[in-house]
């Protein structure tokens, strides 16, 4: 199916046309050079509303190549021929590699299987160690039903292993929380002063590239910090140096460097600690590496809370007299905006 933007539009805008082959899509703007786009390298292809026609848009790894004036009917049906000849297209590139896919077949059930937690900096590991046609089988247009059965279903094996949200990884990935919960429930049940809740347990040993805990305060997030510390390092993800845990404030962080040393005292770990610090003084410590001297702090962020509340009434008697808005703002924030609003229904 060949498209083009015909002769009344050529005398207004720009002239394209643009056709389907086995190997790619063809296409000129403006009378340019034809030009090939691999079906492999198309991510998107949409028909959007234009002002009197629509537009067909396709998305060429980050670049968006438009050609205007399309008619819905005629934009619908080239989408579906694209989409038939892309998926075409790649069953037959994986077919040719058929042979080196299946070969690593063996390869990938032993590495999934492996006792570890599914997440994405795993998955990417094993995908590593597979052909690079792997990612062809996370096409977009890519078509399953097109494969031979040996391919469909090593591709059925691997998109359920690659989906962190699939129903295979999902009780994959419980199956291990539980089996190290029961591992090191002992410990858990002793490593602070009071044993760690089941969610405390999840989280220590969920081993997600990235884990957002939300607690309340003395709730036991310091608790569950020494433990994932103790985690890491026994499981041996981590050596003591590959470790920095951070509190919001010097009190925090003096608690929470000391629970680090009663832990590697009560386990008789020898070497290197974890270090605990506030995020105030890791920045510095980086800026002193980098500058080769420490910078010099504002005298009121050192300063005691008392000159810290003279500075602010001084800053907002200036502001009032400076800026006529900021007494509103201020009566605002205080009277509407200083307090969250009530819950509905509390």
């Amino acid at each position: 199916m060949r498209l083009s933007s015909g002769l009344l539009r050529s005398l207004i805008s720009k002239k394209w046309s643009i056709e389907c082959h086995d190997k790619g899509v063809i296409y000129s703007i403006d009378r340019s050079p034809y030009q090939t786009i691999s079906y492999s390298e198309i991510r998107n292809i949409e028909k959007v509303s234009g002002s009197i026609s629509y537009n067909l848009k396709i998305t060429v790894n980050n670049q968006v190549i438009s050609f205007n004036g399309v008619s819905s009917s005629s934009g619908d049906l080239f989408i579906i021929e694209l989409k038939r000849y892309a998926g075409l297209f790649i069953a037959k590139r994986l077919e040719c590699e058929k042979d080196k896919l299946l070969d690593s077949v063996l390869d990938f059930e032993r590495l999934k299987e492996g006792d570890f937690y599914l997440n994405q900096s795993k998955i990417a590991e094993v995908r590593e160690s597979l052909p690079d046609t792997i990612t062809l089988f996370e096409h977009p247009f890519f078509e399953i039903d097109l494969l031979s059965e040996q391919l469909q279903a090593f591709a059925t094996n691997f998109l359920s292993f690659a989906d962190p949200r699939s129903k295979e990884t999902v009780l994959r990935n419980a199956k291990y929380v539980v089996e190290k919960k029961e591992k090191y429930k002992n410990t858990f049940d002793t490593i602070e002063q009071y044993p760690l809740t089941e969610e405390q347990r999840t989280a220590v040993v969920t081993e997600e590239d990235n884990i957002l805990v939300i607690a309340a305060a003395g709730s036991g997030k310091s608790s569950t910090l020494v433990a994932k510390i103790f985690y890491l390092l026994e499981e041996g993800q981590c050596r003591a140096n590959q470790i920095i845990s951070f509190a919001y404030n010097k009190d925090a962080q003096l608690d929470l460097a000391s629970k680090i040393d009663r832990l590697f005292d009560r386990f008789d770990w020898s070497g290197e600690r974890v270090s605990a610090s506030t995020f105030h003084g890791f920045g510095m410590e980086v800026l002193a590496k980098v500058n080769r001297s420490k910078p010099s702090i504002s005298a009121v962020a050192a300063g005691s809370k008392q000159n810290q509340l003279r500075y602010f009434i001084r800053l907002v008697k200036k502001l009032r007299i400076e800026n006529p808005s900021f007494i509103t703002d201020l009566l605002n924030y205080y009277s509407i905006f200083k307090y969250p609003q009530p819950r509905s229904g509390s």
